[in-house]
């Protein structure tokens, strides 16, 4: 007996959706983009700093480190960022 909220070897109910979600991410992928971006003023305001790193991070894929879940938490409702990314996000994110 498992603790799975599904059957052994079938998907769980979402998946359908993350398959859909992750097939656009693979997409997005290869598409980086990053402007050149003078981040003194930013560093200013690490709040402001933080949401404009996570958002480069998770739009583009610019980033040196993983992604915190703590912080991604902290920020999540200031964050402009794709509504399939943020969708994505929420269902692998740690509750």
């Amino acid at each position: 007996m498992t603790d799975r909220p599904y059957e052994y070897g079938k998907k769980a109910p979402h998946a359908a959706e993350r398959d859909e979600i992750c097939a656009q991410l693979c997409y997005n992928y290869g598409m980086k983009k990053h402007g050149s971006v003078d981040t003194t003023e930013l560093e200013k305001d690490p709040d402001a700093y933080a949401v404009w790193r996570l958002e480069q991070a998770i739009n583009f894929g610019i980033r040196d480190s993983k992604i915190e879940a703590g912080e991604l938490k902290k920020y999540w409702d200031k964050l402009d960022i794709d509504p399939d990314k943020k969708r994505f996000l929420s269902l692998i994110l740690p509750q």
